[in-house]
């Protein structure tokens, strides 16, 4: 029986190896589909299939470079004090500050991150910059061995820049993540404690929509958009002892940067 053989370009662009940033080639087997006596296929794998396994950087498995950031050291003496003051003063941006902290997956992994055009970002191209982190809409990426050589008030400054840049995103995710986010907001105002009104919120948003995949390319930023978004981190991460929250709230509407 002929096998075809199908090559394809790996998605994740930052897979390295030792010797510096390579393409990953995904080889994947299909085996032509044949009929049972029952009528099924029989080709193996998923709808005759068989799919690519996992994938390693330096010698460990993506998976394995997970983390849960709210435990970070960073986290907990710079980002969580921003969290608790939020909760105070602007209660609907804390349930998404506490959204992207908890809803996106987080990887903190030794690899180079593709570098966006500093014109895209909103930064004069005479100034070059690293790139530190990759956000997509269920992921977001730190380079590790630019995560290293911070201090611990920078990685704070960084994981608050990334927390604020998936607030800007969750008007344009899926339902389902926006409802979520939403009822987080019960949460919050019930002193970060569940209650059946969230329980019940939660359940109501998984019985309306269901998850998607969301493409990246769906979200288009303009520079100004990442200018806003460095802007409201350097406030809230700097300045947040001088912040004029009704200033910030109109602020919010006059930049179109959440609705609430």
């Amino acid at each position: 029986m002929k096998k075809l053989i199908f090559l394809t370009l790996s998605s994740i662009l930052f897979l390295v190896s030792c010797g510096g940033q390579k393409e990953t080639t995904q080889v994947i087997i299909q085996t032509p589909e044949t009929k049972s006596e029952g009528g099924g296929g029989t080709g193996g794998g998923v709808g005759g299939v068989d799919l690519g396994g996992g994938n390693v950087i330096d010698g460990k498995m993506i998976e394995d470079y997970r983390v849960l950031i709210s435990e970070d050291p960073a986290y907990q003496e710079f980002v969580l004090p921003i969290q608790r003051t939020l909760k105070e003063k602007f209660p609907e941006l804390a349930a998404d500050f506490l959204h992207i902290t908890e809803a996106r997956k987080w990887y903190i992994v030794p690899a180079d991150l593709k570098t966006l055009d500093s014109l895209k970002i909103g930064i004069p191209f005479e100034i070059k910059t690293q790139q530190a982190a990759l956000h997509t809409p269920e992921v977001i990426y730190i380079d590790k061995r630019v995560w290293d050589n911070l201090s611990a008030s920078q990685k704070g400054m960084l994981l608050t820049h990334e927390i604020v840049m998936g607030i800007k995103w969750i008007e344009h995710h899926e339902g389902l993540d926006r409802c979520l986010a939403e009822a987080r907001r019960i949460f919050v105002n019930n002193n970060y404690a569940d209650s059946p009104d969230y329980v019940t919120a939660k359940k109501q948003c998984h019985k309306t929509y269901v998850r998607h995949f969301i493409n990246p390319t769906k979200f288009k930023l303009k520079g100004q958009d990442y200018d806003n978004i460095r802007t409201l981190t350097s406030d809230l991460f700097k300045f947040i002892g001088k912040i004029n929250w009704d200033d910030l709230k109109s602020w919010f509407k006059s930049v179109e940067f959440r609705v609430y």
